[in-house]
């Protein structure tokens, strides 16, 4: 009985509240002669609660009421209770287990010897470390902060693209290693500051070039000993026969000896060895080199490639390299000339590539074989009669000095290819 009390009681507050909420509409629209209507809209309210709602109603609090019904949902219910606390066990532990992970994250995050910084698409900064927060401590960077403000007041320049970059910030006259990691929704940036490293190279390569010029030191001090000797040997030799062909060999050695003078001093002079560097027009530069030589050995097609318009180098070691190579080629061209006809031709090639100058010499005289491969550049060494040696001390000089390095190609009889490489 109380349950059907229940449900009656249930539906006659739901028939009673839509007869009130259609009298204040009526009331709201002032037609009053329409109240005569809310009985029966009251009985039909009724009416239709009965049929739709209360015996439905009454249904289910029987159903819920009856022993049968409380036995079978109370194992539901408890089976279902303890399903919700194993997961909230499992949830509990994904969340201090995540708390752990995050906490791991963050001492590495931070302890990591580079600065890293998250941005977003919009540019903008998602995350710093630690490290990062040091290397930029003059801008105060914070999440949100637009990443261009951070390049424009650190004066560095690099591509958003994933790669490698080398910058350097005179701002903060430091060098650093970029590494750009692009993904879908955001930016990895990592700044590795190498201007220790930068500076500890640099010094090494300092140590390194002023060792090996000592070298060549000691070797031309060595080598001047043979000029010498074969200067008194031919005075000797005038002294004893005063003939007019032992003077005149006494005359070619004391030009020579004049000659290797001269090329040492030129050498060592005071503007070689500061290592002055200049921007040099290398178009002018080269054309002035193209007449002088043109001039003097118009049967041989000189041609002199490159889209390079500045070269910044040591103007007159870079002229004096230059110069040894070509007539090296000329040397090699004429040995072969004098054997058979061709059409003799140099060709050199100079082109910059980042940080680095590649100069490229290609000749079709009589080519090289292995041993003199081998001793190209040793101080002295020379295929030629009357040759002195000292055109390999200009060139292995202007490669120290850039810490480069040469590699050479040669066919005999056919062709000679040298490239140079060298710090631009």
């Amino acid at each position: 009985m109380k349950k059907k009390s229940l449900a009656v009681s249930i539906s006659f507050e739901i028939a009673l509240s839509a007869t009130i909420f259609l009298f204040i509409i009526i009331l709201i629209s002032k037609d009053w002669w329409e109240m005569i209507y809310l009985p029966i809209i009251y009985i039909f309210f009724k009416i239709l609660v009965y049929f739709s709602v209360e015996k439905k109603l009454y249904s289910i609090i029987n159903r819920a009421t009856s022993k049968k019904y409380g036995r079978i949902y109370s194992g539901i219910f408890r089976e279902l209770e303890e399903l919700i606390g194993g997961y909230k066990t499992i949830i509990d532990r994904e969340r201090n287990d995540f708390k752990d992970y995050y906490s791991r994250f963050n001492t590495i995050f931070n302890n990591i010897n580079f600065g890293i910084l998250f941005i977003n698409n919009e540019m903008r900064v998602e995350s710093i470390n630690k490290k990062f927060n040091e290397l930029f401590h003059f801008i105060n960077v914070k999440p949100g902060m637009l990443f261009f403000d951070i390049l424009k007041q650190s004066n560095i320049k690099f591509p958003l693209i994933t790669g490698r970059y080398e910058v350097y910030s005179k701002k903060m006259r430091k060098n650093f290693n970029v590494s750009v990691n692009k993904k879908e929704d955001y930016i990895i940036i990592i700044f590795d500051d190498i201007t220790d490293i930068k500076k500890m190279k640099k010094s090494l390569e300092l140590s390194k070039n002023f060792s090996r010029m000592g070298e060549i030191i000691g070797d031309i001090s060595h080598g001047l000993k043979t000029p010498v000797a074969r200067v008194k040997m031919a005075y000797q030799m005038y002294s004893m026969f005063k003939d007019k062909e032992s003077f005149e060999t006494l005359g070619k050695e004391i030009d020579n000896l004049n000659t290797f003078t001269k090329s040492t001093i030129e050498l060592f002079k005071e503007e070689n060895i500061k290592m002055k560097l200049e921007e040099i027009d290398l178009e002018s530069f080269i054309k002035v080199i193209e007449r002088e030589y043109k001039k003097n050995y118009s049967n041989i097609c000189f041609e002199f490639v490159t889209k390079e318009k500045i070269l910044k180098v040591n103007k007159t070691l870079f002229s004096s390299f230059l110069k040894n190579l070509i007539q090296n080629s000329i040397d090699s061209i004429h040995e072969k000339y004098i054997i058979k006809n061709f059409n003799p031709k140099i060709k050199i090639l100079i082109k910059k590539k980042k940080d680095k100058i590649k100069i490229l010499f290609y000749d079709n005289g009589k080519g090289m074989d292995k041993y003199t491969i081998e001793n190209y550049l040793k101080p002295y060494y020379t295929t030629k009669k009357n040759g002195s040696g000292m055109g390999s001390i200009f060139i292995e000089k202007f490669i120290v000095m850039y810490n480069g390095n040469i590699e050479i190609k040669s066919i005999v009889e056919k062709m000679t290819l040298i490239k140079v490489e060298i710090n631009g």
